[in-house]
């Protein structure tokens, strides 16, 4: 009997052995597989995160050079408007310059006109202010009706035997003022 029990503990066990053997083939098969898995879903992942770097590494260069292509624009805009400030300055500085020479040689004629001035007829006794002349003149004028702004330009002719101004204004209207 103990012979027997030997062999069926020997079968038993190598029964055991072989279901073990099995079980760690299977298991090793298995983590084999599951490493294989996971091997390729760690190259397609790796693939797809290549795929992805290079697909930013191409927008990060159009972008770079959209963005040269637009400084470059904006540079040639800038100097474009900084050559037609310039001009436009150096135009203006000329404008002044004319404007204030224009001005300097107004102010110097004001100021001749702006001298003081008198002068006066005498005939028969009589003495006679030509700013009074003048003033008798645009006076007749405004009563004909017309406006003192009008005037542009008088011209006086004293004829003392009538005792009178003889007048033309604007070299149209004309008129008589006694003295």
């Amino acid at each position: 009997m103990a012979t027997k029990k030997t062999e069926t503990a020997k079968k038993a066990e190598a029964a055991v052995k072989e279901t073990a053997a099995k079980a760690t083939a299977k298991a090793t098969a298995k983590a084999e597989a599951t490493k294989a898995k996971a091997t390729a879903k760690a190259e397609e992942t790796k693939a797809a995160a290549k795929k992805t770097a290079e697909k930013a590494e191409k927008e990060v260069k159009a972008a770079a050079a959209t963005a040269k292509k637009n400084a470059e624009k904006a540079e040639k805009e800038v100097k474009a408007a900084a050559a037609t400030a310039k001009k436009n300055a150096e135009k203006a500085e000329k404008e002044v310059k004319a404007a204030a020479t224009t001005a300097k040689k107004s102010v110097k004629k004001t100021a001749q006109k702006l001298a003081t001035k008198e002068f006066y007829f005498e005939f028969a006794g009589k003495q006679v202010n030509t700013d009074d002349i003048y003033d008798a003149v645009e006076k007749a004028y405004v009563a004909s009706g017309k406006k003192a702004s009008a005037i542009k330009s008088i011209k006086l002719y004293v004829k003392a035997e009538d005792n009178a101004v003889y007048y033309v204004i604007n070299d149209k209207d004309n008129g008589k003022v006694e003295l």
